[in-house]
């Protein structure tokens, strides 16, 4: 079986093998020999892999090909695959190493990669005659945004989180809201939700539930699962079990004492299972200032001091409003712009250590000043 039909025209606008290189000689290389096989519809993406100009859109694209040069980092090479890549496309990746281990690393997560040296017509064979199935479908992303106390926004910045996903990446994004939440979904986005997934956007489904209650196969089409799910009435002793099923945690907490604590035993489990477990856990400290009083009782330094760690953003308050959906509330371009830069960094499309032209402590001192 054919997994571009040859026998058929090839369309255009379902048909396209997207080839991502910065290099003229792989770009050139690889597009020749789709065309020889009898793919015409090569679209180069003359970008490196971990661009932010890089994006596929699963309703034009049948599959692509990712140069990632002599990158061997299997944990940031999935990473990004899954920030990019649809789950309804497949993905295979050339590179400069011959490491055995690397290709059977990646393929344990279910990415295929071949040597650009000696390996290149294997990958062709693999594409046009799909004599071993090329996976589809990878590992579905789980964030985890946690609230650290009741009636902070912490669903609004998870809405936004998911929202920005869907929107800038391009990928199948589901917005779940954990039962132990506040069940109120519906009245966020002013849409019914009778219990199944909800098509809201293009790229953005809504689930109010716990999404592990989905069928498998419902799950597996999403890139990023963005689960609203509190810990302020969660027992320590659940947070194993929590830690256990993902793998990225979002905590917002407000700067108060009792709020801070339970961010702080969090991320002290995080620590324990990164040394014991080997697990390779990423997690955010978003500050969320809804409440003007508490905005003012400790700096930023004084709640790093407190959790240990760097925070990745601060939240300023957003004056009440009339909007009746979440996605309808009027931001500044500035909050706009640092959604989606802890978005793009939740998912790895951004670097953590890399620095923005504008960082957060700008943007937020932008807004706060009034600039």
């Amino acid at each position: 079986m054919l997994l571009l039909d040859t026998e058929q025209p090839i369309n255009h606008s379902v048909r396209k093998v997207a080839v991502v290189s910065d290099n003229p000689k792989i770009q050139k290389e690889v597009s020749e020999l789709l065309r020889a096989r009898g793919v015409e519809y090569v679209d180069i993406i003359n970008a490196p892999f971990y661009s932010e100009e890089v994006s596929l859109d699963s309703c034009e694209t049948v599959g692509v090909i990712i140069d990632i040069h002599d990158d061997d980092n299997v944990s940031r090479i999935s990473e990004r695959v899954n920030s990019i890549v649809p789950q309804n496309i497949w993905c295979c990746l050339v590179g400069d190493s011959d490491s055995i281990s690397l290709a059977q690393r990646l393929a344990e997560r279910d990415i295929l990669y071949f040597n650009t040296n000696y390996q290149l017509n294997n990958l062709m064979d693999r594409i046009i005659y799909n004599t071993v199935s090329i996976p589809k479908t990878r590992r579905t992303v789980r964030l985890n945004v946690l609230s650290c106390k009741g009636g902070i926004g912490a669903s609004f910045i998870c809405a936004q989180l998911a929202h920005n996903i869907g929107l800038h990446k391009r990928v199948p994004t589901l917005m779940a809201q954990s039962r132990l939440g506040t069940q109120d979904l519906d009245l966020m986005f002013d849409k019914k939700l009778q219990g199944d997934v909800l098509e809201l956007l293009p790229n953005l489904d809504l689930y109010m539930g716990d999404f592990e209650d989905l069928p498998p196969a419902d799950l597996e089409r999403y890139n990023f699962i963005v689960n609203d799910y509190p810990i302020y009435h969660t027992h320590k002793s659940q947070y194993p079990e929590l830690i256990d099923k993902a793998n990225t945690f979002i905590l917002v907490v407000e700067r108060t004492v009792n709020s801070l604590r339970i961010a702080k035993r969090f991320l002290d489990d995080c620590d324990r299972a990164r040394s014991k477990l080997n697990k390779p856990l990423r997690t955010f400290v978003v500050i969320s200032d809804i409440n003007v009083e508490h905005s003012r009782s400790m700096s930023v330094s004084d709640v790093q001091d407190l959790l240990g760690c760097d925070v990745d953003a601060v939240i300023p308050h957003i004056a009440k409003t009339t909007a009746k959906s979440v996605l309808a509330i009027k931001l500044s371009r500035l909050e706009k712009k640092a959604f989606r830069i802890l978005s793009m960094k939740a998912i790895g499309v951004i670097s953590r250590q890399e620095k923005s032209k504008i960082s957060f402590s700008n943007i937020f001192k932008k807004l706060l000043l009034g600039k």
